[in-house]
């Protein structure tokens, strides 16, 4: 009888140590290893070395792996960016193969590398990116054609195909919608918005920058003004306001609503003040269009003006302009005629005007000397006018002219003129002389 031979068995070498493998030409071709450490499982290839059968393991805080190693961990699937030493999981080591995806209208409070989130608000997709420095969302933008640039679309486009308008500053993608194909605005912006070419906006515009939420209008051509011009219909007002912490305070009514009825009447200017509530108090500025009038709702305080402290006097056409004519030794004789002493010319304007003369009768008893301020040369007191009665033979005497109101348009001339009286028969002869003063008021 004929022994038979033990059956071939396969030989399973097994390590507890992390990157223990059997030995190079120690083993049979054909034999199976395993690690528990490192979590591999292999065999022994024809040129008797051992070689790990398994690509992707479970991650195990005992092993090492090297740079471009896959591992399973927390269910997800990740390959290692550089090699790795033994020790807990850190996920700056790692890229996440895959990730997943989360539909929200926030994104995930921790995601890992590779995980997707789809703004639900937006419609955008983005990306959870590692660059080597640090974490942060990125947009991902799958783009199945070729981007065209051009100022017209092109002739021959596949659907998915994006073009830029080069004129107007817009993006468009070829988009087939099941019936047909053709052009569209693709934006991620929700709602319209304006080319830089300019256009129309159908609804609020909102500022919201991180620092000074400036408005800048700037043109580009050195003849042209910048400006802004607010349109509202007929029977509506045109405002600018201002909130300051979120509470109302001030507002520019350009035209506040008031109706236009003919004769420039209507759409008056006016500015408004408003309480810590937010509700208006009054409007302490308002323009009438019709006649420009500007109206007050409080008393006018203007403690910053003050009068000159350095002597000099008002310039020619400012308000406290002031001007003088005089005379000296000129002379009247009784009657009714009237002399011209001196002329002062004022210009258009609303001012103070007075004045002074002064008469000695040289023979006989006057009855009276008469000063006064007139329009023309050969009228006494045209304005205002004094009068000195019954002076002493040789004895001077001063009459004054009161202060009165000239509001003139145009250049007018004062005159200060005379006229003397004596008792009859006597003929006698006066010394006169005086001043003519104007201020000017506005």
């Amino acid at each position: 009888m004929v022994a038979e031979s033990p059956p071939n068995r396969v030989q399973t070498q097994r390590f507890a140590t992390a990157g223990q493998r059997p030995a190079s030409a120690t083993r049979q071709p054909g034999e199976l290893y395993i690690n528990f450490a490192d979590k591999q499982l292999g065999v022994i290839d024809p040129t008797n070395a051992a070689q790990d059968l398994i690509g992707v393991r479970y991650f195990s805080a005992t092993s090492s792996y090297g740079a471009g190693d896959h591992v399973l961990y927390s269910g997800l699937l990740y390959r290692a960016t550089a090699p790795v030493s033994p020790g807990a999981f850190n996920p700056n080591q790692w890229l996440q193969v895959g990730g997943a995806v989360v539909l929200a209208d926030t994104p995930p409070s921790s995601p890992n590398p590779g995980t997707l989130w789809w703004d639900s608000v937006s419609g955008n997709l983005y990306v959870y990116y590692y660059d080597g420095t640090s974490y942060q969302w990125v947009v991902a933008v799958n783009i199945p054609g070729a981007l065209v640039v051009s100022s017209a679309p092109p002739s021959s486009a596949t659907p998915g195909t994006l073009w830029w308008d080069s004129v107007g500053g817009q993006l468009y993608v070829y988009y087939n919608d099941g019936n047909s194909s053709q052009w569209v605005a693709a934006n991620n912006l929700s709602g319209q918005f304006l080319p830089s070419s300019g256009g129309t906006l159908q609804g609020d515009l909102t500022i919201n920058s991180p620092d000074s939420n400036n408005l800048f209008l700037t043109s580009s051509a050195s003849n042209e003004w910048v400006g802004m011009e607010l349109k509202a219909p007929a029977g509506q007002g045109n405002y600018i306001g201002a909130s300051v912490g979120g509470g109302y305070r001030w507002e520019i009514d350009l035209g506040y609503g008031n109706a236009e009825t003919g004769g420039n009447s209507g759409s008056d200017f006016q500015i408004a003040r408003f309480n810590d509530a937010g509700n208006q108090i009054d409007n302490p500025i308002v323009i009438t269009r019709s006649t420009g009038v500007v109206s007050f709702s409080q008393p006018i305080q203007a403690p910053g003006i003050k009068g000159v402290t350095n002597g000099s006097n008002a310039a020619a056409g400012n308000v406290g302009e002031m001007l003088t004519q005089g005379m000296s030794g000129g002379s009247v004789s009784a009657g009714s005629t009237v002399v011209n002493g001196t002329q002062l010319t004022i210009t258009a304007g609303d001012w103070d005007v007075w004045g002074n003369f002064y008469g000695v009768a040289q023979a006989g008893p006057a009855i009276y000397f008469t000063g006064g301020l007139s329009n023309t040369s050969t009228a006494i007191a045209g304005y205002f006018g004094g009068t000195i009665a019954s002076p002493p033979t040789g004895v001077g005497c001063y009459g004054s002219i009161t202060p009165f109101r000239l509001n003139v348009t145009a250049n007018t001339t004062v005159y200060l003129n005379f006229l003397a009286n004596w008792t009859s028969p006597c003929t006698g002869i006066g010394t006169i002389s005086g001043n003519i003063f104007a201020r000017r008021r506005r």
